[in-house]
């Protein structure tokens, strides 16, 4: 199990919060012009290895609907780009316009092509922190934050995945995070490693194009053929970092076996890392799908709740039900009572609460 101190040592340099990268760029030559109705501030939201995030203002030319409306635009110098990468920039927003619909997804305004620049002009989600941010500050965030983050992005990858598009890269620094009154209000970001699907639902891995190779499941580090199923194993990953701020995997040897550690204090219950450990299963096909995820016995207790066992069969909490917390109807699986899962547990999900003495 990897420390975050190891494991920051291996992040991607994507979007990172302000305080990095303020060095000069060539993209700083665009800040204080107004592009297609888009005035863009001198404010830096997030800085990456070819892209600048500046906060940006809707004006009139930008249309009624974003007048006056704050945004993040994304400053690509396409001087920078191969030819390549920048047909991956067509794809990113290609795919980012088809996945308009959800509130867990992030907004996109408008492309502008302005000189040597490509600009994408997105939804801007408060301060523009994302969860490693969080992270990072509280050495993970506990179970309970991260049941209320799952929710959201579950949500996202069932809209996305209905649409047959893979995210790809999905992991704390792709999903921002606004707090308000003690709760995480969280959106999926970063569309460059997105992709389309064929009809049969699968694509060979473009070794460039790849996401982040610690949340990358074994068929994309073998270079097989990947689905949707990728984006559930990243979620798995995903899971286990924000409850415990740590790495599952302290290789990739253990990636590829699936052999994650749940030692330590952080992992108080069974239903988590129930959870966790269906979301890695080696076996792409043994994954559960989004809906099958948010139908798990982990989503059928109140957030908080599941910390404390005692309460499931306690009078005055009930399980929060299926449809409030998913886009779609539960789904009929055999991921929902995990073997992973103690006979005490099951029984107290699944009989009536009684009343307490």
């Amino acid at each position: 199990m990897s420390s975050w101190r190891h494991m920051t040592a291996h992040l991607s340099p994507s979007i990172s919060p302000p305080g990095i990268g303020k060095v000069p760029s060539a993209a700083s030559a665009i800040v204080g012009q107004t592009c297609c109705g888009w005035h863009i501030t001198d404010k830096l939201l997030g800085v990456g290895g070819f892209a600048r995030v500046y906060e940006g203002w809707g004006t009139s030319e930008a249309g009624p609907s974003h007048s006056g409306r704050r945004a993040a635009v994304k400053v690509v110098d396409l001087r920078l780009q191969s030819k390549w990468a920048q047909s991956k920039l067509r794809s990113e927003a290609d795919n980012l316009k088809r996945a308009q619909g959800s509130a867990h997804i992030v907004g996109f305004f408008d492309e502008i092509r302005h000189g040597p620049f490509h600009l994408f002009v997105l939804e801007a989600c408060g301060g523009q922190s994302d969860l490693l941010d969080h992270v990072l500050e509280h050495r993970g965030l506990g179970e309970s934050r991260a049941h209320g983050v799952l929710i959201q992005l579950l949500k996202a990858l069932n809209w996305l995945h209905a649409l047959n598009i893979c995210h790809g890269d999905v992991k704390p620094e792709n999903l921002l995070c606004e707090r308000r009154d003690g709760l995480d209000f969280v959106k999926l970001a970063d569309f460059g490693s997105a992709m389309q699907l064929p009809p049969e639902g699968s694509a060979d891995v473009d070794p460039i194009a790849q996401g982040t190779t610690l949340y990358s499941p074994p068929e994309v580090i073998l270079s097989k053929k990947y689905s949707c199923a990728a984006d559930m194993w990243a979620t798995g990953i995903t899971t286990y970092v924000l409850i415990s701020g740590n790495f599952p995997f302290g290789n990739t040897s253990d990636a590829l076996n699936a052999s994650a550690s749940f030692d330590g204090a952080a992992w108080g219950s069974q239903l988590a890392v129930a959870f966790i450990t269906g979301m890695l299963r080696r076996d792409p096909n043994e994954r559960p799908t989004a809906p099958e995820a948010q139908a798990h016995a982990w989503f059928s207790v109140p957030c908080g709740h599941h910390l404390r066992p005692s309460l499931l069969r306690s009078k005055s909490t009930r399980p929060t039900t299926m449809t409030a917390l998913s886009e779609e109807p539960p789904v009929a699986s055999s991921f929902l009572v995990d073997p992973h899962l103690s006979t005490t547990t099951t029984i107290a999900l699944s009989e009536p609460p009684v009343a307490s003495s």
